[in-house]
């Protein structure tokens, strides 16, 4: 190796210098998405020797891994983490294969969008915001009716935005809460919604629905995951979409 002066003079910080030595190692399944307490069993591929065995660690610590790959979640899940599953070769200790494991907390997801914490009637707690990308926030102080938690109604996410969370696969029930906030007439604001891919609502009128400008609409949908991720996607028609709570069973 060598490095040329032309301004200044160079830098390097560190080297590395990894033999190849034509071992290989892949892990099955590469992605899994887990709550408290549940397993999963991984597999190590080898190629290039005739040793094919590992050994299996976790980073973080968090949950643990047995000397087969068996790995087991923690029992007591409060905020969704990511970790990765690590086979390293016996025969070459430099060679891993890994794999990702999500991490999600047991029980609904609740999402005050636009909003902070809150807690309604039922004692159930809707978290501040989170989960988003994009778009802007909006509050009024305005009475909402037809619900009984008005709170998670007076404030919005707004613009062209999107939410993913991670989820255990299987069937999940997505509610969707809006309220309009700003116009007082139908067709003012259209938008579509699809979640994973799909779309759920087009050209949904949100006026329209619940019947006037700031009244509760909540609207439902079920949904059957396999990727470990619900991702809900709003996208402008006229005006900009806006997305009050969301509650993932």
């Amino acid at each position: 190796m060598q490095w040329t002066r032309v301004l200044a003079d160079p830098v390097v910080n560190a080297i590395e210098i990894t033999p190849q030595t034509g071992v290989g190692v892949s892990v099955s399944p590469n992605n899994m998405t887990l709550t408290s307490s549940q397993t999963q069993q991984f597999t190590a591929s080898v190629t290039g020797t005739a040793n094919t065995a590992v050994a299996w660690s976790v980073y973080p610590a968090i949950g643990s891994i047995s000397s087969t790959g068996l790995y087991t979640a923690p029992a007591n899940l409060t905020s969704a983490q990511t970790l990765t599953a690590t086979a390293t070769s016996l025969t070459d200790q430099i060679t891993t294969g890994t794999a990702a494991i999500s991490l999600v907390p047991s029980g609904a997801i609740r999402v005050n969008a636009g909003g902070p914490a809150y807690t309604d009637l039922q004692g159930n707690l809707w978290s501040a915001d989170t989960g988003f990308s994009g778009g802007g926030i909006y509050s009024v102080t305005s009475t909402i009716t037809g619900t009984t938690a008005p709170a998670l109604y007076q404030d919005e996410r707004y613009g062209a935005f999107s939410y993913q969370f991670p989820v255990v696969n299987g069937t999940h029930t997505v509610i969707l809460k809006f309220a309009e906030l700003y116009f007082t007439s139908t067709s003012q604001r259209t938008f579509n919604v699809s979640i994973n891919g799909q779309t759920v609502l087009t050209n949904f009128d949100i006026v329209a629905a619940a019947g006037s400008s700031l009244k509760a609409s909540d609207q439902q949908f079920s949904v059957n995951v396999t990727n470990g991720q619900i991702a809900i996607q709003l996208i402008p028609v006229v005006s900009t979409p806006t997305l009050n709570a969301i509650e993932i069973d």
